[in-house]
C-alpha cells in the first residue's frame, strides 16, 4: 500500500482542507505527511478545533451511572429487611408481592429484594446468631430468671414444645423442639425433664440460684416441676 493509502496520512491529509465542491469538502494528500503532521502538532486553530471536538464527543458518550452496592452494603440491607420479616411476623413470601418489590426498588434501586428461599434459610440462620449474641451478655447480667413453658403445634399437626426466659426487660426464645412420635407420651413427667434439660444448657453450672420461677400451662405439668413431684 503506497504512503497516501495509510489511515495515518487520511486524518493528517483531511485536515488540510483546500476548497469546496458541490457542497462537499475536499483536501490535498501529499506524497509525504510528515511535514503536515509537524504543522498540525503546532497549529493553534487545529488544536481547539481537536479539543472541541473530543469535548462534543465526551458529551455523546457520557457514562450512564447504574446505581450499585458493595456486598457489605447489599448484607447489611437484606438483613435490615429480614429482621422487619421476622420481627413483624411477616410472611417469607413478603418480599414476593409485586408492590412490596416496586416500593423497595424505588427506595434504592440497587437494592435486591430478599426471597423467600434466602428469607428461610441464610438471612434467617443469619440474623440469628446476630441476634443471640445480643441476648446472651442480658441474661448472664440478669441476677434472677424466670422460665416458661407451653406446648404447641404446626401446620403438619405435630406437637411442639417451647421454652422462653423472662427477665426484667421482656421475654425471650430459648428453643422449641418438634415431636411427631405418636408411641412417645408427652405427660407431666416428660414435661419436666425436658424442660429442665433445657434449662441447663441456659443457665450455668452452679447458676441454679438464680431460677426464680418456672411456669407451665397446667397446673399438672406445675407440681412435677417441683423437687418431689
Amino acid at each position: 500500500m503506497s504512503p497516501k493509502g495509510r489511515p495515518q496520512d487520511l486524518v493528517v491529509a483531511g485536515a488540510f482542507v483546500i476548497t469546496t465542491v458541490g457542497g462537499k469538502k475536499t483536501f490535498s494528500l501529499a506524497n509525504n505527511t510528515c511535514r503536515q503532521s509537524k504543522h498540525l502538532e503546532e497549529c493553534l486553530a487545529y488544536l481547539e478545533h481537536q479539543a472541541k471536538h473530543r469535548g462534543n464527543t465526551e458529551v455523546r458518550q457520557r457514562r450512564i451511572d447504574i446505581p450499585r452496592l458493595d456486598p457489605i452494603a447489599r448484607r447489611a440491607l437484606q438483613m435490615k429487611e429480614a429482621m422487619a420479616v421476622y420481627m413483624g411476623g411477616r410472611p417469607f413470601t413478603l418480599q414476593d408481592c409485586a408492590y412490596m418489590r416496586d416500593y423497595i426498588l424505588t427506595a434504592n434501586p440497587a437494592n435486591t429484594p430478599p426471597g423467600r428461599p434466602k428469607l428461610s434459610g441464610e438471612l434467617l440462620i443469619a440474623c440469628y446468631e446476630k441476634t443471640i449474641q445480643k441476648v446472651i451478655p442480658r441474661i448472664t447480667a440478669e441476677r434472677y430468671l424466670n422460665f416458661t413453658t407451653d406446648e404447641t403445634s404446626n401446620i403438619r399437626k405435630e406437637r411442639v414444645q417451647n421454652l422462653c426466659v423472662v427477665i426484667q426487660e421482656g421475654a425471650y426464645y430459648v428453643c422449641s423442639e418438634t415431636f411427631n412420635n405418636p408411641n412417645e407420651s408427652m405427660n407431666g413427667r416428660w414435661t419436666a425433664d425436658w424442660t429442665l434439660k433445657k434449662i441447663e444448657n441456659v443457665v450455668e453450672i452452679d447458676g441454679w440460684h438464680r431460677i426464680n420461677l418456672v411456669g407451665t400451662d397446667t397446673c399438672y405439668n406445675e407440681r412435677y416441676m417441683e423437687p418431689d413431684g
